[in-house]
């Protein structure tokens, strides 16, 4: 996966070298406990001419162990407390990974702060994929659990004056307990409120998940996502 990026609210080949001049300082987003379960698949109101009717669909049976995930966006806060001075080394060259990449700033003509709304919680974006898992293993560090990812970069690229991991190989170890993406079954199952398919007045689950934390809501970021232990 290369160069994906997420915008709506997501070179030598060597081992990138950490130099985190950042203290040991950051804002901790808010986790729920997701249940898990099993969850047996159903055809939905969509039909089949749908362009995507989920994971949980007619035949499949699906088995999540529980897990946590966050109960809100990563905010613009969260992600500059965790990779603010971060450099990465490349080639030699320790390159930095810009810690305040979202379009939506402070003081933009563009997307102005609404009445009561505050900048730094408003969702990260303009991140790659690749920025995204390093902030993962990032976390897990200053929380001193284990990273979920294995990350070989290879690529620091600089994109409208923003320094972005753009190349890069990920390995996933699904048994750690540090921070990473959701699966796309466990975002569904998360957002679904703990099954195939829920209305909005029964889902207790969902509203606690997607319930926004800032008036702000043009742009999509991430949540993060762990095992519970």
């Amino acid at each position: 996966m290369k160069k994906l990026f997420y915008f709506i609210a997501a070179t030598l080949i060597l081992s990138g070298c950490v130099l985190d001049t950042s203290d040991s300082s950051h804002v901790a987003p808010e986790m729920v406990l997701v249940p898990g379960g099993t969850i047996t698949g159903a055809n939905t109101t969509h039909g089949e001419s749908a362009p995507y009717n989920g994971v949980f669909v007619a035949g499949r049976n699906v088995t999540l162990g529980s897990f946590y995930i966050g109960k809100y966006e990563i905010t613009q806060q969260e992600y500059e407390s965790v990779m603010k001075g971060v450099e990465i080394e490349v080639d030699g060259a320790p390159l930095k990974v810009d810690a305040t990449p979202s379009k939506c700033k402070a003081g933009s003509e563009d997307y102005t702060l609404f009445d009561g709304e505050k900048q730094y919680m408003r969702p990260v974006e303009n991140v790659t994929y690749f920025d995204v898992v390093w902030f993962c293993n990032a976390l897990s560090k200053k929380e001193k659990l284990t990273p979920a990812y294995e990350i070989t970069v290879k690529t620091i690229t600089s994109i409208n004056h923003s320094g972005h991991i753009t190349d890069a190989d990920v390995v996933f170890n699904r048994e750690a307990n540090g921070y990473r993406l959701p699966t796309e079954a466990e975002w569904e199952y998360a957002a679904r409120g703990g099954g195939w398919f829920m209305t909005s007045k029964d889902c207790g689950v969902c509203r606690r998940v997607s319930a926004p934390r800032s008036t702000y809501n043009a742009w999509l970021g991430f949540r993060v996502a762990r095992n519970a232990e």
